[in-house]
C-alpha cells in the first residue's frame, strides 16, 4: 500500500505504482467481497459506506490485513 485515505463516507486505497504482487489472488479475494470493496478503473480499492472513526481504523486493519495475506500468497505458489 502507498497510500489509504479514510473519511466517514468509506475508505480508498492505493497501491504502490498501481500495481499488485499476487492480481488474481485480488481478484478472487474482491470477489468474496462482492459490494462491499471495490476495484476502481484506476486501480484503487474503494470501500463505500458510512463509518466511524473506529469502524474507519477496525475496516483499515481487516483490509490491510487480508491484503497482506493474499501478496504473500504469491510467494508460496
Amino acid at each position: 500500500m502507498e497510500k489509504l485515505e479514510a473519511g466517514p463516507k468509506g475508505m480508498v486505497l492505493q497501491f504502490r505504482g498501481n500495481a499488485f504482487r499476487n492480481p488474481s489472488g485480488l481478484v478472487a479475494w474482491l470477489g468474496t467481497r462482492k459490494g462491499v470493496i471495490k476495484l476502481r478503473p484506476d486501480h484503487k480499492l474503494a470501500v463505500v459506506r458510512d463509518m466511524n472513526v473506529a469502524d474507519r481504523v477496525k475496516t483499515a486493519n481487516e483490509v490491510l490485513t487480508n491484503l497482506v495475506r493474499v501478496a504473500g500468497q504469491a510467494k508460496a505458489a
